[in-house]
């Protein structure tokens, strides 16, 4: 979400994917609280003030936007998964959900955003539809309910966005 002629690092809120091929720092975002998981490959490495390893069944690393972080990956390419938001305007938390089944999810955020780590069946306001691996459902509102029921194995990644 940018504000009003925002562009490039001036968001309020900002969800992405991106593989990581080499080892190499993290660009820097001042004012930005971020979290990051891993959705496959072998992992990484994160160096900040200590080192932190991320797999795929790890739970989120959540971090300051301006800290230094240099990244390792383990034996070849990794996909992550990366939610930052505006201190003073948004606020986030993500959360690993595993899957056991038919799960209903409930949006409590302003913004509910969930991303597909297998094949997914997804009910909502009365529509079924597939989601495939790395698919999202962004912006369901308040109050309103998803079903998901993943392969077995397969996670999803639960983010919600606060205004502040």
């Amino acid at each position: 979400m940018l504000p009003s002629g925002g562009a490039g690092d001036d968001f309020l809120w900002r969800l992405s994917i991106a593989t990581v091929h080499a080892d190499g720092p993290f660009s820097t975002f001042a004012g930005i609280d971020r979290t990051i998981a891993v959705l496959a490959g072998r992992g990484m490495t994160l160096q900040l003030e200590r080192t932190v390893s991320l797999r795929t069944e790890s739970e989120p690393f959540a971090f300051a936007g301006e800290e230094p972080v240099y990244a390792r990956v383990l034996e070849g390419a990794t996909t992550d998964l990366n939610a930052m938001t505006r201190r003073g305007a948004f606020t986030h938390a993500m959360r690993r959900l595993q899957s056991d089944g038919r799960r209903l999810i409930t949006a409590g955020a302003d913004e509910t955003t969930l991303v597909f780590g297998g094949e997914t069946v997804v009910e909502a306001a009365g529509v079924v539809f597939e989601a495939g691996r790395f698919d999202a459902l962004v912006g369901f509102a308040p109050g309103q309910s998803v079903t998901v029921t993943a392969e077995p194995g397969a996670t999803t990644q639960l983010i919600e966005f606060f205004r502040s």
